[in-house]
Formats: structure tokens, sequence, C-alpha cells
């Protein structure tokens, strides 16, 4: 058998200690998490397996009219079919919807050969940190992968960001040159000299950049990121290109929340108990998204960049969205760039830093 399950390559790890809720602030704070979204979005898929249910409409500022920092997953909205019914019912129809996929080097498509089947199956696109950590270490059947620093020095101020976009893309194609069979990319060094880059804007610049070199089928792409956690970023992600997707904050934040929030009374529950029914809302969100377009199966999702931005200048829907439509321009690299100092230098810079 040429399929390289998870299950094969799975290298489970001893639990890190929980920190304290009051030690992740500043890092929440830095990637766009607020008390509102823990209160009214995160606890609740903890809680109950599914997203909080909510009124109809929408009543939250366009992201480029918004007072507080505005993360780039928010200047994308949802296309859906134009029709008054949904095309498929993710509940009702869930037998024909699944979110598994394979991903890894594809081979040549116009020809039926044993080696194609040597692809990794994901029976989800958001992973634990045990199977993140499995494919960063990979080295199965030929398979390696390359671990790709999603963040640059502060120092490098309002010009970093293009730079370091830049220097994503091209390491990336190295890297394929080289023979890595899964490119990880990861905002983790993250820290007081260092500000992260936004994930969605690495994921599209990698992708875009692989598709246009003709690389693209040759690699798995991974995500590791701070600041996506709810549905619609693992939508957006998957969209634009990401295979996997690890959101290393929220798994974070479910240890602690698990440790002392008063709303998660029941202290028999294990951390992997409450990332199951995390991961469950996930999965259910994302299904009833597709089931919105009529799409039955990740594969025909990933990549399909079924989406439309709002208030993103023309340098960078070419540079990460080649082909989506920003019909309202705005913010370039170098504004994008300055709300990332200004939040960096609030929440998490150093005082020799300032």
């Amino acid at each position: 058998n040429q399929v390289i399950e998870m299950e094969h390559i799975l290298q489970p790890r001893e639990p890190s200690e929980s920190k304290p809720t009051e030690e992740l602030f500043p890092y929440l704070a830095v990637n766009g998490w607020t008390l509102e979204s823990i209160d009214l979005l995160f606890l609740p898929m903890l809680k109950d397996g599914m997203e909080a249910l909510g009124s109809m409409g929408n009543d939250t500022p366009l992201a480029y009219l918004k007072k507080s920092t505005p993360r780039v997953f928010d200047f994308f909205k949802q296309l859906f079919a134009q029709v008054t019914n949904p095309p498929l019912d993710s509940t009702r129809e869930s037998i024909v919807m699944s979110l598994e996929c394979m991903v890894g080097p594809a081979g040549d498509l116009s020809k039926t050969y044993e080696e194609q089947c040597k692809r990794l199956r994901l029976k989800s696109p958001v992973i634990s940190e045990d199977e993140y950590q499995s494919l960063v270490t990979l080295n199965h059947k030929g398979w390696t992968s390359v671990l790709l620093d999603m963040t640059f020095p502060i120092s490098d101020g309002v010009t970093g960001l293009e730079v370091a976009l830049r220097r994503l893309a091209s390491e990336s194609e190295k890297a394929v040159d080289a023979g890595a069979s899964i490119i990880v990319l990861s905002d983790r060094a993250a820290g007081p000299s260092r500000i992260a880059i936004s994930s969605l804007l690495g994921v599209g610049a990698v992708h875009q950049h692989l598709v246009k070199t003709a690389k693209r089928m040759s690699v798995a792409l991974v995500v590791d990121s701070a600041e996506a956690f709810e549905v619609h970023h693992m939508c957006v992600l998957t969209g634009y290109g990401a295979d996997a997707i690890c959101p290393h904050m929220a798994l974070s934040l479910i240890s602690s929340l698990n440790l002392s929030h008063p709303d998660l009374k029941d202290k028999s529950i294990t951390d992997v108990q409450l990332f199951s029914k995390y991961m469950q809302s996930i999965k259910k969100g994302m299904l009833k998204v597709m089931a919105k377009m009529g799409i039955s199966t990740l594969a025909s999702y990933k990549g399909a960049q079924i989406f439309e931005a709002v208030g993103l200048a023309d340098e960078v829907m070419e540079l990460c969205f080649t082909g989506s439509a920003s019909r309202v321009g705005g913010y370039g690299f170098e504004e994008l760039a300055k709300f990332s100092l200004e939040n960096h230098k609030k929440y998490l810079a150093s005082p020799e830093m300032l």
C-alpha cells in the first residue's frame, strides 16, 4: 500500500505543561484575539462541539472601516451560490460530503503508475499538535519536510512585510527543488524582536508563487498559525492553498482554559476531549460553508479561491491572491505592516525595542 496514513508517521509526545491564561494574553492580543472572540466564539466550540448560534444579519464593520486593527482574514468574504436554498444540506446529506484529502507530490496526472498513490491521507485539514510535530520531523518513505520561518525582524519596519513574503516564496521554491515533500510555514518564532506574518498572506504568497512556477503539485503546504481559530479562518486558508493547518495558539488556549475557566466546570474532561469538540465544530462549520456552494469534497474547495476581498490594494492581491477580485482597493503591504508594528509594540515588544 503506497498511501501514507497519519497513524503510520504519528509520534505521540508527552503533553506540555499548560500555561496560565495571563501568560498567553500578550500573544493572543498581538494575533487579533479579543475577550469577545474567546467568550462568544471560542468557548461555545469547546462546550458544545459546534459554532455559537446568533441571530440573522452581520453588523460587523468592513475591515478597512474598523477602529481596531483588522486581520487579513477580515477583508475576505465567502462567495455563495446565488439561490434561495442551499445546493447541499451538510447535515442530511453528510454521506456525500468529506473533509478527507490526499496531499503531497501528485506525480504525472496523464499517466497511471504505482508511485502516484504515495500521498499522505489527512482526515481533516485541521491537525493536532502531535500531528504537526510529526510532519515537521517527517522522514518516511523518502518524504521529508522543510520548516520556513513566517516572521520578520521588527527592525525592518514597514517595508519588512513584503520583503519577508518574497523571501518565503523564494525559499519555498528552493525547498521543492531540493526534494522536500512538505513545506511548513510557522510563526512560532514571533516574539519581542520578531513580528509574525499573517498566515493568510504567507500561505497565499507561497501558493501563488509555486503555481506560477509550475511546482505546486510537487509539495504539500502546512501552515502553523497563532491567529487562525474560527471556521472562516480555516476556510480562507484552505481556499488559498493550505493543505493542513495547526492552530497552535488555539490549542494552547484550550489547555489554559481547561485549567482555570469557570465555564469549563467539569474537571474530568481532558484537553484531548476539548480539542475533539473543537475539531468537531470546525468540521461542521467547514462542511456547512462548502455546502452553500454545492461542493461536497475538500479537494474541490481547496485552492479554489471562492472569495472576494474588500479593501486590499492591487499589489497585495497580485502577490498573494492572484485571480481574486478586490473591487474596492485599499491597504497595501506598508499599511498592513504598520498595523502589525503598532500591535506588536503595544502588546509584545520589549522596552529596548520601543
